[in-house]
């Protein structure tokens, strides 16, 4: 796995955390940069690439909190990337 990747992974697995522990902002905001590390690496290579379970998390449970903001029409826009 590539430090990009790492870093999404981590992004991950540090947006949980925080959505756990109730601070939804700061998760928003690493699971934002999860999905844009995500869609930098995806973009970089010629053929589409699937997503990992873990880093597919980070695009639902970016949606979900943005929806509970009720801000529906950018969790759609993730919704769609997946």
């Amino acid at each position: 796995m590539n430090r990009p990747a790492q870093e999404a992974h981590l992004l991950v697995n540090i947006g949980q955390a925080q959505m756990g522990n109730g601070q939804t902002d700061a998760a928003i905001a690493s699971f934002q940069q999860a999905v844009n590390l995500s869609e930098t690496l995806r973009q970089q290579q010629s053929r589409a690439t699937e997503l990992s379970a873990h880093i597919e998390a980070a695009y639902r449970n970016l949606a979900t909190l943005l929806i509970q903001q009720n801000r529906n029409d950018e969790a759609q826009q993730i919704l769609n990337l997946i």
